[in-house]
């Protein structure tokens, strides 16, 4: 069973996931590479969403190897035995066909903000508990922008797109800082 994707692409019907692809460009960006690495890049991530796939890593990999999108190659390596795994011609082409127009608009609009999500219902918390979740909210961020900003310049020295990529998460922080800022006074207005 087999669907053409992009631009004739044959893969299985098998859908890859979000994390799938993200492990299939690390293979490609660090190959050949052991699957202990991409799960170390994972782990390393500042960014919660890879850091927690990484125990996904290996599962993962098995998959793409099964769908023809990884090879193994070589014996295996390292104290853990690891056999060195590349991306398969296949696989370079379902990445591309992955990074190519039209983007799906749920991965467009696709955010994940749990502070967010909060501020929904920070009504049911007296004025001064909400300027306190606010203001640990903006510190945390702010001890979170230290952490970005510093992964942005050490990924940009060894590969710029990561580097590009990691300055995504720069702005955004900054701007979870900026909304915060701004809504802060708003909140003691509303009373309770």
């Amino acid at each position: 069973m087999y669907d053409t994707i992009g631009a004739g692409l044959m893969v299985s019907r098998t859908k890859l996931s979000i994390s799938e692809f993200t492990i299939l460009g690390i293979i490609w960006s660090h190959g050949p590479c052991t699957t202990y690495l991409v799960m170390r890049v994972l782990a390393s991530s500042p960014t919660t969403f890879y850091r927690n796939r990484a125990a996904t890593a290996y599962r993962a990999v098995q998959r793409l190897v099964r769908e023809g999108l990884a090879e193994a190659i070589g014996d295996s390596t390292g104290p853990r035995h690891d056999r060195l795994i590349r991306i398969s011609d296949r696989g370079v082409e379902a990445l591309q066909s992955w990074l190519s127009p039209p983007l799906p608009l749920i991965e467009v609009s696709h955010t994940i903000d749990l502070i967010r999500l909060r501020m929904y219902f920070v009504g049911v918390v007296e004025v001064e508990r909400r300027a306190s979740f606010v203001d640990d909210a903006i510190d945390g961020l702010r001890k979170h922008l230290k952490t970005v900003e510093a992964n942005a310049a050490k990924e940009n020295e060894t590969d710029p797109y990561a580097g590009l990529a990691a300055l995504g998460t720069v702005y955004e922080t900054r701007a979870r800082i900026e909304w915060l800022e701004a809504i802060k006074p708003k909140l003691a207005e509303l009373g309770n």
